[in-house]
């Protein structure tokens, strides 16, 4: 291969290579909500959402229990519904990066117009 189109790498962690690949901020995004979502629910924030049946908790007011039923269902749909999007996205990228890596934009093709009619 020539040297000046694909230049090796300089030797790196692992964790550094992985972070300039584009599926590792998805990937820590969709970690990254299922860790709060775990938190909410390790913090008892599951309790309040008996105020969906218009009953608060013990010991608590209801917008007390109002703000948290609100957090926990927030960290709940972004756990259930976003984190895996956002994986199946970093292993989509993934996939694809290691079939087909994108090629620098040198070494494109320039784009032409199609010839005029006659």
């Amino acid at each position: 291969m020539n040297a000046a189109i694909h230049p090796d790498p300089p030797l790196r962690g692992t964790f550094s290579r992985l972070r300039e690949k584009g599926y590792f901020r998805l990937a820590a995004a969709a970690v990254a909500l299922w860790v709060v979502f775990g938190a909410a629910h390790a913090l008892g924030l599951r309790e309040s959402v008996t105020v969906l049946s218009l009953t608060a908790p013990a010991g608590k007011s209801f917008e007390q229990a109002v703000a948290e039923m609100a957090l926990y269902l927030l960290t709940y749909f972004g756990a259930t519904l976003a984190a895996p999007i956002l994986a199946l996205a970093a292993l989509l990228r993934a996939g694809f990066d290691r079939v087909a890596p994108l090629k620098p934009s040198a070494q494109r093709a320039p784009r032409t117009r199609p010839a005029a009619g006659p």
